[in-house]
């Protein structure tokens, strides 16, 4: 689940890197932020 997060973070950001969908990178890697925090907090419990 941590690296599905880090994966879109990165994917988001390639995204933003090579293409012109800003939005799109942007809608990644938040995602990405979201599920990398939620898997880390229910991961130390």
């Amino acid at each position: 689940m941590i690296l599905f997060g880090l994966v879109l973070i990165i994917g988001g950001f390639l995204i933003r890197l090579l293409t012109t969908w800003n939005i799109v990178g942007w809608i990644l890697m938040g995602l990405g932020v979201v599920v990398y925090v939620i898997a880390r907090v229910t991961h130390k419990k």
